[in-house]
């Protein structure tokens, strides 16, 4: 369906109230095996790596906090700003913090 609306020159950049774009939305996927190819798509389809919800925060943010470093890796490809702060003033350094469980012995 993706692919359909694509080809129908659907606008990848589209955000919902909360300014959220599709590519936030694959982002927050937690596997790999599925965000890999639409985070893929979006950004061959030319979806903006450094959109901002109304947090602040980026698909790379996001795909920092869920854990799948795939992801993430593709959106730096992408464009994607390891310096852009959300309105917290977090990096996505830091937001990758939150996927990493605390181990304490």
């Amino acid at each position: 369906m993706l692919v359909q609306r694509l080809s129908n020159r659907a606008i990848v950049n589209a955000a919902d109230n909360a300014d959220i774009t599709p590519q936030m939305l694959a982002a927050s996927i937690q596997s790999d095996t599925y965000a890999t190819p639409l985070i893929e798509l979006l950004c061959q389809n030319g979806a903006e790596a450094e959109l901002q919800d109304h947090t602040g925060e980026t698909a790379l943010m996001k795909a920092a906090a869920t854990g799948p470093m795939t992801s993430a890796t593709l959106l730096l490809q992408a464009g994607g700003c390891i310096d852009l702060q959300d309105n917290a003033g977090y990096t996505a350094l830091m937001h990758s913090q939150k996927a990493v469980p605390l181990h304490v012995e």
